[in-house]
């Protein structure tokens, strides 16, 4: 797999939860799901890059992992394999050895031992690279810093993926990961003392300082209703988008985006099952923010959560059907393989905002007040935190909207192109895009190519959450 060709000519789909094994719980049998008539649903629904998930490396379903490899290839998918010795290195003494206290006779065993399980499908055509751990504290960093030079020294080029936190955690999340330890945490770390951005700004700065690895990942899953607020969106979905931007920018890294691919997991029956517009919502916001990967959680339904009797996740459900989520982020992947190519290797300068009239269907501010946690309920106000809100943009000089609406900026190889965004999930926008001069623009919406002239371009009834990507392509 030419994980170079992957990264730099098309935006990264992926699913967190792969195709999973043969299980049975309560009497009821579930299918061997590894199988290339499922490759093929992911690949025919946009995935171009499939986690490994109980095809698990160095465990006895090590073979399902190879068979999920050769099936990979030859339906022309990517995979990142996961492989249990990985967690040794993140091992804090609850579920694995304490790496912190290990001698280094201990490390280099383990070195030893990552390295010959490495070199058994390192050249496997369809190995994109390694999941190293999810969700890991900061007090595993070290041990993850120590894992990604020996992956590095046998894997070079591919990718070595670490998958972060959400910013709203518990101190000993932020410290221990899922790691059940009894031990004092960094005040730093301390709800309620610090918001959760800064918070995640001293556990973010130590991440980059050990490990700092080139793809950038964290999961949050903001479509949740929260109190009489029914079509709450949490503002994370802005601000920490915001903050790992940046980082992408700054520091030529990839930022890989996680999309919430149904809900209700976990017994949080909360977590709203996503419509149709929160499905392009949060595809847009990522391409708006210039992710360059996109990540479905739960995308095939894994065997760990077949226990929950209310969970609906996932676009592959757990008898290997697809769901009613499968067409909507189909439908959606298609506008991002249209525009890709604008987008990939994009630079993002700003982003203009219309105006500040969101359609959340939301109640009204006094209702808001009252509900428990209401200020994280996102207002129309982007965060401040890392904005980079703009005015104006080179030709593109002011947008105004029916309803709020953002314009990412983008500089492609000296080519300004635009994103048009309707950043309210639930209602549908009229859009105008005031240029400096007259001009013939190109649009692009899915299959449809369209062309435009004048100084005003206008688009109408732009539906909840989607998006199109406009281009100058020459002055009248």
């Amino acid at each position: 797999m030419d994980v170079n060709k992957l990264l730099n000519d098309e935006i990264v789909i992926s699913t967190y939860c792969g195709p999973q094994p043969a299980f049975e719980l309560d009497g009821i049998s579930y299918p061997d799901r590894i199988t290339e008539e499922q490759y093929r649903l992911l690949k025919n629904s946009g995935v171009n890059l499939v986690f490994g998930h109980e095809d698990l490396m160095s465990t006895e379903n090590e073979h399902l992992a190879f068979r999920a490899l050769d099936i990979a290839e030859k339906v022309g998918i990517a995979y990142m394999v996961r492989d249990k010795i990985t967690l040794e290195y993140a091992g804090l003494g609850d579920k694995y050895k304490d790496f912190r206290k290990m001698s280094e006779e201990e490390k280099l065993d383990l070195d030893r031992r990552f390295i010959e399980s490495l070199n058994k499908y390192k050249d496997k055509k369809a190995f994109a690279g390694i999941v190293f751990i999810d969700e890991p504290g900061s007090d595993m960093f070290d041990g993850i810093s120590r894992g990604k030079k020996v992956f590095e020294s046998v894997c070079p080029g591919k990718i070595f993926y670490v998958n972060l936190f959400p910013y709203y955690i518990t101190s000993k999340q932020y410290q221990f990961g899922w790691e059940n330890l009894d031990e004092p945490t960094d005040p730093l770390y301390a709800p309620y003392v610090r918001e959760n951005i800064y918070r995640y700004e001293r556990y973010y700065n130590l991440y980059k300082e050990k490990v700092n690895s080139e793809v950038i990942s964290y999961d949050a899953y903001p479509y949740a209703s929260l109190g009489a607020a029914r079509n709450s969106v949490h503002r994370i979905l802005w601000e920490q988008q915001q903050m790992f931007s940046k980082d992408a920018r700054e520091n030529g890294k990839k930022f890989w985006q996680f999309l919430q691919c149904g809900g209700r997991w976990c017994y949080d029956k909360n977590i709203r099952v996503t419509s149709m517009g929160e499905v392009q919502h949060q595809i847009s916001l990522a391409l708006a923010y210039g992710a360059k990967g996109l990540q479905l959680y739960t995308g095939c339904f894994p065997n760990c959560c077949i226990k929950s009797p209310i969970e609906h996740s996932g676009i592959i459900d757990r008898f290997g059907n697809i769901t009613e989520q499968y067409p909507l982020f189909q439908y959606a992947f298609m506008q991002v393989k249209a525009i890709q190519k604008y987008l990939v290797n994009a630079t993002l300068k700003g982003m203009m905002v219309s105006d500040k009239n969101y359609f959340g269907l939301l109640p009204d501010k006094s209702v808001i007040e009252k509900i428990t946690a209401g200020e994280t309920i996102f207002n129309g106000e982007l965060p401040e935190y890392e904005n980079i809100e703009i005015k104006e943009y080179k030709e593109l000089k002011k947008v105004t909207a029916s309803s709020q609406c953002l314009v990412s900026c983008f500089d492609n190889g000296g080519e300004s192109v635009y994103l048009l965004v309707n950043n309210s999930p639930y209602v549908a926008a009229d859009v105008c895009l005031t240029f400096d001069g007259d001009y013939e623009y190109e649009f692009v919406k899915g299959t449809i190519v369209d062309r435009a002239e004048g100084k005003d371009l206008n688009i109408y009834a732009l539906p909840a959450g989607e998006n199109v990507l406009i281009r100058i392509v020459d002055k009248k």
